[in-house]
């Protein structure tokens, strides 16, 4: 079986193709793309028999990959940092969905079941796929947990955990309830849009706060504290939207 991985952070598919070739040592790697664009030219000449598919990335999200692929319907595994309500619609399709930083079992497990099924019916299920990947995109989509690509290590965080989250230039600084610190080099719009459904909110150009703990605001000194000690100022022309997102 000859496979595709398709993710625009080197890391991710280095560790993917470590772990693949551990799990499942006759699966041959054809080719690793960081750029989707390149990653595409390079299908549309070489058809492969699995495609391993990042959900975010810059030039083109995986959505539009599919399509832009069509109609080369290769059986897909996502592999992608974003646990939405859609999960369980991957679980019962002939193609999959792995969270990062996958687990060898569920990497096996869904490589068996690429095995285990018809191709017919793996093409078969890729409207079912298609569909769940819109609901992940979707506003709606709350996450438990969120992944974190800092410079020397992948981190795991469950989103409850997250306190607040700042602006450093082109960078974001999160900052947790047990008083750690990551630094990512994403900026604070893609978490803000990210998290918009797990009461996180904008106080300011600089600061993303999880509503969850916040302590008490003062409205004269244009200032929140949070429940880990943190003041953060708030634009006060947002302080009618904070107190209506905290009720």
């Amino acid at each position: 079986m000859k496979t595709v991985i398709v993710d625009d952070e080197p890391l991710y598919t280095e560790l993917l193709s470590r772990k693949l070739q551990q799990v499942a040592p006759d699966v041959e790697i054809a080719a690793i793309f960081n750029k989707p664009i390149d990653a595409l030219v390079f299908l549309r000449q070489n058809p492969v028999d699995l495609l391993f598919l990042d959900v975010e990335m810059p030039e083109i999200d995986g959505f539009a990959f599919l399509d832009l692929l069509r109609p080369n319907d290769t059986p897909v595994i996502f592999v992608t940092s974003h646990e939405g309500y859609a999960l369980k619609a991957f679980r019962y399709a002939a193609v999959d969905y792995l969270l990062k930083p996958v687990q060898a079992n569920e990497l096996s497990e869904a490589i068996n079941k690429i095995n285990r099924s018809k191709k017919e019916d793996l093409f078969s299920q890729m409207d079912v796929l298609r569909s769940a990947m819109k609901e992940i995109q979707s506003e709606n989509s709350r996450f438990n947990r969120l992944v974190l690509n800092t410079q020397d290590k992948v981190v795991v965080l469950d989103v409850e955990e997250i306190v607040n989250i700042e602006a450093s230039g082109p960078y974001s600084q999160f900052y947790t309830i047990d008083k750690k610190q990551y630094i990512t080099s994403k900026p604070l719009g893609h978490y803000e849009d990210l998290l918009r459904a797990n009461n996180f909110f904008r106080i300011h150009r600089s600061h993303l706060i999880n509503l969850l703990h916040v302590n008490s605001i003062m409205k004269d000194d244009g200032v929140v504290l949070m429940r880990n000690g943190t003041q953060l100022p708030f634009t006060k022309d947002n302080v009618s939207k904070l107190l209506e997102q905290l009720k």
